[in-house]
C-alpha cells in the first residue's frame, strides 16, 4: 500500500512515452471516478500505486504495443511535408484514401487516417517515379 504523488506517476508515463496524453489532472480525475485509495495532504494527492495499476490495467497485460499514428488529412499533409524532401498536395492523400488502402475512421465530420499506412502507400508511387 505504498502511496506516491501524481507527479511521480506522471513522470513514469513520460519516461515510457514522451508524447503521452497523461497529465496529473487526468490521474486525479481517474482516481476520483474509480474510487481508488488516495489522500490529499497539503494540496498534494498521494495515490495507492497497487490499486491505481489494477484499475488502469485490470487484465494485467504485460506486452507493450505500439499504436498507429492517427492524423487528420491536413495534419498528415503537414507531417509528410515536414519530414520528407518530396512535397505532396492534399489531393494525393484523397486519392489514396479513396482507394481503400488506408484505414480511415470517421469522427463526426472529421476523417482520421492511419498515418503509418498512408506513409507506406505514398512511398510506393514516388519510388516508381524516381522522386523519392
Amino acid at each position: 500500500m505504498k502511496k506516491v504523488s501524481t507527479g511521480i506517476i506522471y513522470r513514469l508515463f513520460k519516461d515510457g512515452d514522451k508524447d503521452t496524453i497523461i497529465r496529473k489532472t487526468n490521474i486525479r480525475t481517474f482516481c476520483q471516478q474509480k474510487n481508488l485509495d488516495y489522500i490529499i495532504s497539503q494540496g498534494k494527492m498521494l495515490v495507492d500505486t497497487k490499486s491505481f495499476l489494477n484499475a488502469l490495467n485490470p487484465k494485467h497485460f504485460k506486452a507493450n504495443k505500439t499504436f498507429p499514428r492517427l492524423r487528420t488529412k491536413i495534419s498528415a499533409l503537414h507531417e509528410w511535408n515536414a519530414h520528407h524532401r518530396t512535397k505532396i498536395k492534399h489531393h494525393i492523400i484523397d486519392c489514396i484514401c479513396n482507394s481503400s488502402k488506408v484505414n480511415i475512421y470517421k469522427h463526426g465530420r472529421t476523417n482520421i487516417i492511419n498515418y503509418d499506412q498512408l506513409e507506406k502507400e505514398l512511398i510506393v508511387p514516388l519510388k516508381q517515379k524516381g522522386k523519392y
